[in-house]
């Protein structure tokens, strides 16, 4: 006889359960993140106000220009065995 009349459902090869599977996690995990990021609330003016600054001395702008030539010449990058 035909099985049209018969309860039982039809089962999706895994390959389809599978992308459904990642699909669906795929968009909580996104949900989740714009969650994360988004703030309960704004910060107030209160705690935006800054106080103070910390002492900056006045060649700092010097040593920031500077800050890619090191005393010391050549710059060699290894990982050490005795980690």
């Amino acid at each position: 006889g035909s099985s049209l009349g018969s309860s039982t459902e039809w089962v999706p090869s895994e390959g389809v359960a599978l992308a459904e599977l990642a699909a669906m996690s795929l968009r909580r995990a996104i949900i989740r993140a714009k969650e994360a990021v988004q703030p309960l609330r704004k910060t107030s003016r209160k705690d935006q106000t800054r106080i103070g600054t910390y002492p900056v001395p006045p060649e700092a702008s010097i040593w920031w220009a500077n800050r890619y030539q090191v005393p010391g010449g050549e710059i060699k990058q290894s990982f050490s065995p005795y980690q």
